[in-house]
């Protein structure tokens, strides 16, 4: 356990130097662009953009360590054979995407606001499939063990984005940041290939992480449906953002500027911490038993740590979400910190479900139990959102999240995890 420790913090450190570069990019634009139509239409789009790769990159990373780390695993042939197949799968979701936003006043959003949202997604769209190669080799790296490199890595994302908020901003609006996070994801990549070849695992099969050999199958099987079931968990957000579209104006950006402070320390958790632990639970996979009392540990430091975090951030929102906004010329709304409390206490039921989620894959959970969980926390959310919104606004879109991974966590655990006698 000190090894694992030594490993977390390293990456960790490494992860919260990247994160502290991304965190801020929503509340730089905020301060930048201001709260009004033109942030809106970007936060719409760019929840689009985030869906896709909260829900991918996990998969293809976790995929890699689980199904690569055996006796007698496929190497690189593999990786290029799943690239292909979810670039493919990218070009799909960009299609249909497309094709939503063009369908977007239908479902009560602004006509205006839809175009100009479906105009930056069209040219985000080249993200989608940076994003696939830049989550395969980051997988590769952590599967080698080599964590901080892959854990750093989005650091050129937060660095592209900023440059360009900055820079170029003045004179392109809204497209410079496109052009800094299309540049920044590009620089992401070139630096994990460079990682590969520097640390020497470019020319080496796959790392073997458990201890016996798992019956073989092929490397895509189940990652389908795991990826259904992040599509469905992730598009939450999404819908969250199209239904305070029916809001007035403003209300998309206030979302976006309080969930982002509050996805601080899961998005920590989720570029330093979980691919530490995702590579020692694989370990254990062969002892299922020895796996789930592990898990047990990490839950309760998971809980913990959470609930602290989540106390903390209730003690100070009001001074923090002023310091956001200052400078923007925007007064802050009431529904705003309201908003913020119900999110900060999802914080630890978020923490934990990102860790069931992956020890479900681990522990290679049927196709079934994740197509099922996923579509029971999106129609959960979105009944959720409708009912709550017409009562408390903004607010209750947010006590809709709020429920929602409570509600995940509780399931994954009961119906994936828990031991059965």
């Amino acid at each position: 356990m000190p090894a694992i420790l030594r490993q977390i913090s390293k990456t960790a450190i490494a992860g919260g130097l990247a994160r502290l570069l991304t965190i801020v990019i929503p509340f730089a634009v905020v301060r930048v662009y201001g709260l009004g139509p033109v942030t809106d239409a970007y936060f719409l789009a760019a929840a689009v953009v985030l869906f896709w790769t909260t829900s991918m990159a996990p998969v293809l990373e976790t995929g890699i360590v689980a199904e690569l780390g055996r006796d007698g695993a496929p190497g690189w042939r593999t990786v290029g054979r799943i690239g292909g197949r979810f670039s493919l799968l990218a070009a799909g979701v960009a299609l249909a995407v497309f094709a939503v936003f063009a369908l977007a006043p239908a479902a009560g959003i602004e006509a205006g606001m839809a175009a100009r949202a479906r105009g930056i997604f069209l040219e985000f769209s080249p993200l989608l499939l940076l994003v696939v190669w830049s989550s395969l080799l980051a997988g590769w790296l952590n599967l080698h063990r080599h964590f901080a490199h892959a854990a750093i890595s989005p650091a050129f994302i937060g660095l592209g984005a900023l440059s360009s908020i900055y820079l170029l901003g003045p004179r392109l609006g809204i497209e410079a940041l496109i052009l800094g996070y299309l540049l920044g994801e590009a620089l992401r990549l070139a630096y994990l290939g460079g990682a590969i070849v520097s640390t020497g695992t470019g020319g080496r099969g796959a790392a073997q992480v458990g201890s016996a050999p798992a019956a073989p199958r092929s490397p895509l099987a189940g990652m389908g449906a795991q990826w259904a079931s992040l599509v469905l968990l992730t598009l939450n957000p999404v819908v969250d953002r199209v239904i305070a579209g029916r809001l007035p104006a403003g209300n998309i950006a206030v979302l976006e500027v309080v969930e982002r402070l509050c996805l601080i320390p899961t998005g920590v958790m989720v570029w330093a911490v979980l691919p530490v632990l995702t590579t020692h639970l694989a370990q254990l996979a062969p002892e299922p038993h020895g796996l789930r009392r592990e898990l047990a540990r990490i839950m309760l430091w998971t809980f913990v740590t959470g609930a602290a975090i989540a106390g903390a951030l209730a003690l100070v929102h009001r001074p923090l979400l002023s310091l956001v906004v200052a400078g923007s010329g925007a007064a802050w709304p009431d529904d705003g910190n309201a908003a913020f409390l119900a999110l900060a206490a999802a914080i630890p039921f978020h923490a934990a479900t990102l860790v069931l989620w992956r020890a479900a894959a681990v522990l290679r959970r049927p196709a079934g139990f994740f197509i099922v969980l996923g579509v029971a926390a999106f129609c959960l959310n979105l009944v959720l959102d409708l009912v709550a919104v017409a009562y408390w606004a903004l607010p209750g879109i947010a006590l809709a999240t709020f429920l929602t991974y409570f509600s995940s966590c509780l399931l994954f655990w009961v119906l994936g995890i828990r031991p059965r006698d």
